[in-house]
């Protein structure tokens, strides 16, 4: 079985740009941009942050995972209800997917 970090130093850097920048990127604009706003002026903030993050679960559709990202879904929606711009929910994902993928790269 061959390892991700095996491979060419220029696909490893591509494939982290796109995992730790631009996935963070348009996710963001889609689940907390997109969704939560439209949420939020349905339904009160706990709810449409609940389902907010139940959509974001349902994106990932990882069975395995479900209480991981439920969890992460919930804090990138209060962090965006907080700071109320979309940047600060991009950066924490950007740096979720980052260490994520670290650990992954670094797995023995």
């Amino acid at each position: 079985m061959a390892r991700i970090a095996d491979l060419p130093i220029p696909y490893v850097v591509l494939g982290f740009l796109i995992i730790a920048v631009l996935t963070p990127l348009w996710e963001e604009v889609l689940f907390r941009g997109a969704f939560l706003s439209g949420l939020s002026r349905r339904f009160r903030p706990f709810v449409a942050v609940m389902l907010s993050a139940a959509l974001f679960v349902a994106y990932h559709l990882v069975l395995l995972t479900f209480a991981y990202f439920f969890a992460l879904g919930i804090a990138l929606a209060l962090v965006r209800r907080f700071h109320q711009n979309l940047w600060a929910p991009v950066l924490l994902h950007a740096a979720n997917n980052a260490l994520v993928l670290i650990v992954v790269l670094t797995a023995a």
